[in-house]
């Protein structure tokens, strides 16, 4: 009886461990990310993601430019030597907002992000890569083709969660590189054509950088980023361009400056403007009144940490730590957005008038 009770305890044991390892990663839909950077040039060849969510460590998101066969998303529609698929585990938990960029110069390719560390800001590995399936190929590299289209998504092929895709070609690609595009992206707007007409339509766009402000919610974050005017041409107004060879773009927000190990600057992602959206989060957090004059209360589901203001250009004005309330009266009028940090980690925006 002693040993069959030991044996239960130890089953039970190891299906919690089991339990606990299947939950730590963290499930995501088309839409929880975006892609805002993209160089495939003979020197750089880059893919940067934005996080639209929060995720845990341990997440697996994969990154392939194979061809799907239907909108259907569940099958590949071929087998090319140059199509892969590598999968990011990613070492930490991340915040909607991280940017995570593979580095596929080199092979294999790597995964940063940037951090500020002991020595400064610097771009720090966001997890580990696997190379899940190399096409009939027999080497180690992330091979880009000019025209491809990329895919973030999560699973396998038969029942993969798609989460984003961007396509450097007119047509979602042309022989070995076209792919059918799966309906949960478009639905979804978590799909962006890239393509901007005129000399080069053949081999798509060499590099390209979404450059807009937004202010507001994640939704609308993913809208601008996404936004694709249809005509003779699809252009993509909300980025930047360009056909240089190299890579023109740093792929990191545009007010972080890294500085470790060698001062590289300001990267690229976003505008001279506020880059921030209000992330959906499982804890509600208001602001009144609005418009306000004087005192500004900040209703929030869980402690606050710390709130800052900042002004339209993104230069913080004023801050407060561990309260609900902060007097905005020697404020000029104007707009503002308010950042509300809670002790769990998680933080929103708000934007707010100053009477």
């Amino acid at each position: 009886m002693k040993k069959k009770v030991l044996k239960n305890v130890g089953l039970l044991f190891f299906v919690g461990c089991l339990s606990f390892q299947l939950s730590a990663q963290t499930a995501l839909a088309a839409g929880d990310a975006a892609f805002v950077g993209f160089s495939n040039t003979n020197v750089t060849k880059s893919l940067s993601l934005l996080l639209l969510k929060n995720i845990d460590s341990s997440t697996e998101i994969a990154f392939t430019n194979r061809s799907v066969s239907s909108t259907a998303g569940t099958g590949w529609s071929n087998n090319f030597g140059v199509d892969d698929i590598w999968t990011l585990t990613t070492s930490a938990a991340y915040t909607a907002g991280t940017i995570i960029t593979l580095n596929c110069s080199t092979s294999p390719p790597t995964a940063t992000t940037v951090k500020t560390t002991g020595n400064g800001v610097e771009q720090v590995s966001a997890g580990t890569l696997v190379h899940t399936d190399a096409g009939t190929g027999t080497d180690d590299d992330f091979d880009f083709t000019n025209g491809d289209t990329f895919f973030a998504y999560q699973g396998v092929i038969a029942t993969a969660s798609w989460i984003a895709g961007i396509s450097s070609h007119p047509n979602n690609g042309s022989g070995n590189t076209a792919t059918a595009i799966p309906t949960t992206l478009t639905t979804a707007n978590a799909f962006l054509k890239l393509f901007a007409g005129g000399t080069g339509a053949t081999n798509g766009i060499a590099a390209a950088v979404y450059s807009k402000t937004l202010v507001g919610s994640a939704t609308e974050l993913r809208t601008s980023i996404n936004n694709s005017i249809q005509g003779a041409d699809l252009v993509a107004p909300n980025w930047t361009r360009s056909t240089t060879n190299p890579s023109p773009y740093k792929f990191w927000a545009y007010n972080v400056s890294v500085n470790y190990p060698t001062a590289i600057g300001a990267g690229d992602i976003g505008s001279t403007n506020l880059f921030v959206a209000d992330f959906q989060s499982a804890n509600t957090i208001g602001v009144y009144p609005n418009p306000v004059k004087n005192q500004l209360t900040i209703n929030a589901s869980s402690t606050i940490d710390a709130t800052i203001i900042y002004d339209i250009l993104g230069k913080p004005v004023l801050s407060s730590v561990n309260s609900n309330s902060i007097d905005v009266s020697a404020l000029n009028s104007g707009t503002y957005i308010v950042k509300v940090i809670l002790d769990n980690g998680s933080s929103s925006t708000k934007k707010i008038i100053k009477e």
